[in-house]
C-alpha cells in the first residue's frame, strides 16, 4: 500500500504532557521506520481528553469515604493513576476548573465481553451516594 493510516486511543496520567507523550511515540515510531528503507510516518492528534487526578483531602472525597465506610463497614479503596486517572469522564474538566469530583460506583473496570454488575452492587452503591448526599448537605457552611 501507498499509504496507511493507524488510529489509537492513548490515555495519559496528569504527570504527563499531550506533548511528551506525542515526543514519546514519535520516538517510538522513528525507531519502527528506521528498520524499513523508506517508511516514514507522523504522529497527529485528533482529540484530546484530559486526565483526572483529585486530591484524597478534598471534602467530596473525604464525604465518600465516610459515606462508603458507613454504609460497607469496610473502608473504599482509594486509587490514583491508571486506569481511573484515564476514564473519559466530565470530571476531569470540572477538576480542572476548580470543582473538586469524585469517581465512585459499582462493579470494577473490565472491557469484558459479557460484563455484568450485581444487582447487589447497585443498590450499595446507592445507599453510599445518598449517605454522601446527606454529609454535603448537612455539613456547616464555610464562611
Amino acid at each position: 500500500a501507498e499509504q496507511c493510516v493507524a488510529r489509537g486511543d492513548v490515555r495519559f496520567l496528569p504527570s504527563m504532557t499531550i506533548d511528551g507523550m506525542k515526543a514519546d511515540l514519535k520516538r517510538i515510531v522513528d525507531e519502527v521506520c528506521a528498520q524499513i528503507s523508506g517508511l516514514t510516518a507522523e504522529v497527529r492528534t485528533f482529540a484530546q481528553q484530559w486526565p483526572y487526578q483529585v486530591a484524597e483531602d478534598e471534602p467530596v472525597i473525604q464525604f465518600l469515604t465516610a459515606a462508603h465506610e458507613q454504609v460497607t463497614g469496610q473502608p473504599p479503596v482509594l486509587t490514583c493513576g491508571l486506569p481511573s486517572g484515564a476514564f473519559i469522564t466530565d470530571a476531569a474538566d470540572m477538576v480542572r476548573y476548580g470543582i473538586p469530583t469524585a469517581l465512585y460506583g459499582p462493579g470494577n473496570w473490565s472491557t469484558a465481553p459479557n460484563e455484568h454488575i450485581p444487582i447487589r452492587d447497585l443498590i450499595t452503591a446507592a445507599e453510599v451516594y445518598a449517605a454522601t448526599c446527606m454529609k454535603v448537605i448537612t455539613r456547616p457552611r464555610q464562611q
